[in-house]
């Protein structure tokens, strides 16, 4: 949660130095709800869920409505363990959209939060 929390406050401090060069995105921040914190509580069936999960991820990417997505490389068990995905320019109720369809989310293996973001520096092509 502190990294979330560490995000959200360098997010805030790039917007108010370069407001002017900002692109509006959106967030979203994937947890494991606690049941699939152990890796011994996990099936064939949830492991199908987040193949699907995946795949859908691919194909947002594909579709260029999300930019990326990922998760910090700890275990599953490790309360600072989450997964962002950064979706690209949309309304607000797109990106819930994006979020809450997710089979992982549905599946009532993650849960998602969705937040503003600002990008303030990224790479050119």
């Amino acid at each position: 949660m502190k990294g979330i929390i560490v995000i959200a406050l360098v997010a805030l401090s790039l917007h108010l130095h370069a407001q002017d060069s900002t692109k509006s995105a959106y967030l979203g921040i994937l947890t494991l709800a606690p049941f699939y914190q152990q890796d011994s509580n996990w099936t064939d069936a949830d492991g199908a869920i987040i193949g699907a999960h995946f795949v859908r991820l691919q194909q947002l990417a594909k579709e260029g409505k999300i930019e990326l997505a990922g998760r910090v490389n700890l275990p599953s068990n490790d309360p600072n363990m989450f997964g962002i995905v950064l979706i690209l320019p949309t309304t607000l109720a797109e990106a819930e959209k994006i979020m809450l369809e997710d089979p992982a989310v549905t599946g009532k293996i993650m849960s998602a939060k969705i937040l503003p973001f600002n990008i303030a520096v990224q790479k050119s092509d």
